[in-house]
């Protein structure tokens, strides 16, 4: 029996030691009271730290960079005071490396049994490829948005119900529509009548599953009545379970192209009189 607990209690270790490995994550142990604190063996790989160095509060904030400490010290001062946990993202010097890593800092009051706060408990994971993917999105959006909100051709989200999600300046002056206006409308309004069936019928296609995106000429009606001449590029983005989330359209103002093609027509016309 006692071989079988011992055995149980090892594998018990291993897992443990193996889950803060591939989770990059450590724990902690702080009494406030004695002025102690212990890691796990995933904290002293965060750190960088040898493992026979035993921290007390003060060492233990060491660790941080300057404005980080700050933020553990309100955090741990806050959950004595108040006896509510804490979730802070901070960062942390690796002590061999001198790199710095971003954190994530979790932490937990316990009571004695009088119910006062004589220790804490928590964890510490690195989530530095975390944080650098968030900024490689970041900035990939900014880019996005700044190729949307400047963009030469019209552009918007729409809708499986035909409705404007968002749109860009240039279909605004295209169209002659404020956002606030597109907003309250759906495409197929402004649509002129004669392309509105064979816009629908690749859009059905489109909701159906057959294809995801299509190109087309189009006449839009602007807010003056004159018509746009565009040519619709429109793609879907769809849910895991197939079902279409939003529409991405891109449309360009090809009027002078259509004009330029019935003048010439016009010319053909009159020469051949």
């Amino acid at each position: 029996m006692l071989r079988k607990r011992e055995e149980a209690l090892r594998d018990s270790a291993f897992l443990l030691r193996e889950s803060q490995r591939i989770g990059q994550l450590g724990g902690w142990h702080a009494d406030p009271i004695r002025n102690t604190v212990m890691w796990t063996e995933g904290v002293y790989e965060i750190t960088e730290l040898p493992l026979d160095f035993r921290p007390d509060l003060e060492t233990a904030l060491d660790a941080y960079l300057p404005d980080s400490r700050e933020r553990v010290v309100a955090s741990l001062t806050g959950a004595i005071q108040t006896g509510k946990s804490f979730s802070i993202q901070v960062q942390v010097r690796g002590a061999q490396s001198g790199m710095n890593k971003w954190c994530e800092l979790r932490g937990f009051p316990h009571y004695d049994a009088e119910g006062r706060i004589d220790h804490l408990t928590g964890t510490l994971q690195d989530i530095s490829e975390r944080k650098q993917l968030e900024d490689v999105l970041r900035k990939s959006e900014q880019h996005f948005r700044t190729f949307f909100e400047r963009s030469m051709i019209g552009m918007a989200e729409t809708s499986p119900e035909k409705g404007w999600i968002e749109v860009n300046d240039r279909l605004c002056e295209m169209l002659g529509y404020s956002m606030d206006e597109l907003a309250r409308m759906s495409w197929a309004e402004i649509t002129h009548p004669d392309d509105l069936a064979a816009d629908v019928a690749q859009f059905n296609r489109v909701l159906a599953g057959e294809i995801d995106e299509y190109t087309l000429d189009k006449r839009f009606i602007h807010r003056d009545g004159h018509v746009v001449f565009t040519q619709l590029a429109l793609r879907c983005v769809r849910r895991e379970n197939g079902t279409v989330e939003y529409f991405v359209a891109l449309l360009d103002d090809i009027s002078w192209r259509k004009q330029a093609e019935i003048e010439l027509l016009q010319h053909r016309d009159h020469l051949e009189e």
